[in-house]
């Protein structure tokens, strides 16, 4: 089967009380039109572990039937945005049956599972009535849903809400005026701005919990060693977990920023190795260094590739060309082989206990006496 197809969604979501009225959005400057599409009935169940290790990191994984779209969608947070944008991840409902996440999906997800199994969590039935936005040139550049979305319990329903979402259809709709424009009217009437995902509604404030791996806090002169020791490991194991994902996805300089990750935890503990168990600091410090090995690599024939494209610069156009396709098909396939090696290990039980070791020793690491009175 084919790899997941992803897109980037940027929508804006607002929840509005049960007989809000949509404002007068035909009336915006630069508005071309607005056309009501056919009511969608969708079913959604949402899949997690026990503890909601997905909610936590803002990350939403489902099995949805019915609409345009039907399927297993993962959605996940992109790096450095904060402005709705997520990387959306989509396989058709033939990747799975309902209760069992595909393969490649639940693979992309290993580092913030690790030893817990995804299991359905809620699911959302949801009366969807969509609005497509037209810009001055009759094209489409927004879709405004309206959903009636009820929590099920069973066959009963358990809760209900309404929520409004706006999605850009295009990269320069999600930045453009008329989409401002249009969540401007929202607010005024009294839609009130929301972050957290339908589902998150369902499980309950769990879902707002921080992660496994909180964001570290602040560290102040007075605070003692063990409070820098934390906030160390926490910084660049939260990335480490994150580079797993983009390296899992194939995404540019993933495999560098993890083994960066990687390093700066192992010289951190070799840092502070006074103030730390020797055996459990070492234990982190060789399973760290082997996984970077592995990655390495991928890493070493990336620069090569890298550098040698930079030096066909210098060439005449045709022979850049000619330079180029050698240095693809020499080394194109050392890549996917280094790639599919540093995989396997990734994909192996001493991977996904060193994982497991990580995130437990972030959380309560092994200091000596020295640690908390430094």
């Amino acid at each position: 089967m084919d790899g997941p197809t992803t897109y980037r969604e940027i929508e804006r979501k607002f929840r509005v009380h049960a007989m809000f009225r949509m404002p007068a959005l035909q009336d915006i400057a630069g508005m071309g039109g607005l056309s009501e599409e056919p009511t969608r009935n969708m079913t959604a169940v949402y899949y997690d572990t026990a503890d909601l290790r997905l909610f936590r990191w803002k990350i939403t994984l489902r099995r949805r039937e019915g609409g345009p779209d039907e399927g297993w969608h993962l959605k996940l947070p992109v790096d450095d945005r904060d402005d709705g944008a997520r990387d959306e991840l989509q396989l058709p409902l033939s990747a799975g049956k309902a209760g069992r996440v595909p393969e490649q999906l639940a693979d992309l997800l290993t580092a913030l599972v690790r030893d817990q199994p995804l299991m359905p969590m809620a699911t959302l039935r949801t009366e969807r009535n969509p609005l497509l936005v037209q810009d001055e040139s009759g094209s489409a550049v927004l879709e405004i849903v309206d959903d009636l979305v009820s929590i099920m319990d069973g066959k009963n329903i358990a809760a209900r809400f309404r929520e409004i979402e706006v999605e850009a259809l295009t990269p320069s709709a999600a930045d453009g005026k008329l989409m401002r424009d249009v969540c401007d009217a929202l607010l005024a009437a009294e839609a009130i701005p929301g972050t957290s995902s339908k589902a998150a509604s369902a499980v309950g404030p769990r879902a707002a919990d921080p992660p496994d791996i909180p964001a570290p806090q602040r560290i102040y002169p007075h605070d003692p060693a063990a409070a820098a020791i934390r906030a160390h490991l926490a910084r660049h194991a939260r990335r480490f977990l994150m580079q797993d994902v983009r390296v899992r996805r194939d995404l540019p300089d993933s495999v560098h920023q993890m083994r960066v990750a990687a390093r700066r935890l192992r010289s951190g503990l070799q840092a502070f190795s006074p103030l730390v168990d020797k055996n459990w600091s070492k234990h982190l410090r060789t399973e760290l260094g082997w996984i970077a090995k592995e990655l390495g690599h991928v890493r070493d024939t990336e620069v090569m590739i890298d550098r040698l494209n930079e030096r066909t610069e210098e060439l005449e156009s045709r022979e850049g060309a000619l330079a180029r396709e050698t240095v693809q098909s020499v080394l194109g396939e050392e890549i996917i082989d280094a790639r599919q090696h540093a995989l396997t290990a990734m994909r192996s039980d001493r991977y996904r206990i060193l994982l497991v070791d990580l995130v437990s020793g972030v959380l309560e690491p092994e200091f000596t006496a020295r640690a908390e009175g430094s």
